[in-house]
């Protein structure tokens, strides 16, 4: 979304480029990464996504965390409007891009990689107007604010963007349904970076585990998969238990990994490849877990249709195991029929799903309503990720049992629906 050669530096009080706090160094690209862990907790509570994205206050209560900002009024559902933003998202980020071309002087992978941020801003807007979260698209800019707060330039570039979108909208989309996304682009315009981001993530080297995240990360952004699984394993050896692993250095490792990629700090292809170096952590932890005794509870799990980020989803999955959960691993971009066959053909207890943007909001409604079709009305389901980080309330209004907010928090929750806390 952003970047530049402004943005990205190696830190000033540690020339050899060793971690300074919060900060991880890539001699691979001098100059090209930003400094810095501010994302959001996500499925649940672990960011392995570009848009894995919300405060950490704001998920824990269920309320904005943006101070005044809590105050903004709630927006009604509305179908027409949103279905019309799907539709012209690319054509609406173009003309808006332009905007901020001309102001901004905005040419080459610059105009395109902020052509690209509007559109998904517009598909983010259209969730958030399909399903009346007012907070989650708050939640988003305030984080995307956050990603970039380092840099005042950036800040007050992106808040020209949502200006500039606002504008295109209010004279481009039909029906009074406008009105309301015009508002909530204002309002986006308007945000503080979510503080309580920065002050709950930050990673600190002086502690043991921070820098364990921050050597991790440094690897997966090397593609040095090797290096990355070594350290790790050295932590594990040395008494650093799974769950840690998973919650204290991995989780907070993929959080930066998306943060960078918002910052404009990463490429597409660089955040697949830790992706895929992380896939690569993760079987190793899991191979290291212990086998925890038996609870006799199923569990399938997935990503819902569209959603190709799932490695939060697998962490949740592995932590339910070393809880003594059988569980059944769907993976990333399942369909629902799927889902309710995989929950019919395991004869499942319960069922997670995760959506990583609140474009996947609508998959999830639809994989919630045919696993109920499909499975007995008492199948708890249970949903997170991303796209419910802001707005806790959403897992309700489509349909499911409730929402886990943090990895940690589904072993409670399952237990609770099932009446066997």
């Amino acid at each position: 979304m952003t970047g530049g050669s402004d943005s990205i530096s190696r830190s000033r009080s540690d020339p050899a480029g060793d971690f300074a706090p919060g900060q991880v160094c890539r001699p691979s690209r001098p100059g090209a990464t930003r400094p810095g862990r501010d994302g959001p907790a996500s499925f649940p509570g672990i960011a392995e996504t570009p848009c894995d994205r919300a405060a950490v206050a704001s998920a824990s209560t269920g309320r904005p965390s943006n101070g005044p900002h809590a105050l903004y009024e709630p927006i009604a559902p509305d179908e027409f409007t949103a279905a019309a933003l799907e539709t012209g998202a690319r054509s609406l980020a173009g003309i808006a891009a332009a905007t901020l071309a001309e102001e901004d002087g905005l040419s080459g992978a610059d105009l395109t990689r902020w052509q690209g941020f509007l559109a998904r801003t517009a598909l983010d807007l259209a969730a958030s107007i399909r399903f009346g979260s007012a907070r989650s698209f708050h939640g988003m800019a305030g984080w995307q604010l956050a990603a970039v707060g380092d840099a005042p330039a950036e800040v007050a570039r992106l808040r020209r963007a949502f200006r500039a979108l606002a504008a295109v909208v209010g004279e481009r989309l039909p029906g009074p349904g406008h009105l309301g996304a015009v508002r909530l682009l204002t309002e986006a315009a308007t945000l503080e970076p979510v503080p309580a981001t920065r002050a709950a993530i930050a990673l600190d080297p002086r502690d043991a585990t921070d820098r364990l995240a921050l050597e991790l990360l440094q690897a997966v952004l090397e593609g040095d998969r090797r290096t990355a699984t070594q350290h790790m394993e050295r932590a594990l050896d040395a008494g650093l238990s799974v769950r840690d692993a998973y919650l204290r250095v991995i989780g907070p490792a993929l959080v930066e990994i998306g943060r960078l990629w918002h910052a404009g700090d990463v490429s597409i292809a660089e955040e697949h490849l830790c992706t895929e170096a992380m896939r690569t952590v993760l079987a190793v932890v899991s191979y290291r877990a212990p086998v925890a005794r038996p609870r006799s509870i199923t569990a399938v799990t997935a990503a819902v249709a569209e959603n190709a980020h799932d490695v939060g989803i697998r962490i949740v999955s592995d932590l339910l195991e070393l809880d003594g959960f059988k569980v059944i691993p769907l993976g990333a971009d399942v369909p629902a029929t799927e889902v309710a066959r995989a929950a019919i053909l395991f004869e499942a207890d319960c069922v997670l799903i995760s959506a990583a943007l609140l474009c996947h909001l609508t998959a999830v409604r639809n994989t919630v309503s045919v696993v109920r079709a499909s499975t007995p009305s008492t199948l708890p389901i249970i949903v997170g990720g991303g796209a419910f980080s802001s707005d806790p309330d959403l897992a309700q209004r489509l349909g499911a049992d409730a929402v886990a907010v943090r990895a940690e928090d589904a072993t409670a929750v399952v237990l609770r629906l099932l009446g066997r806390a």
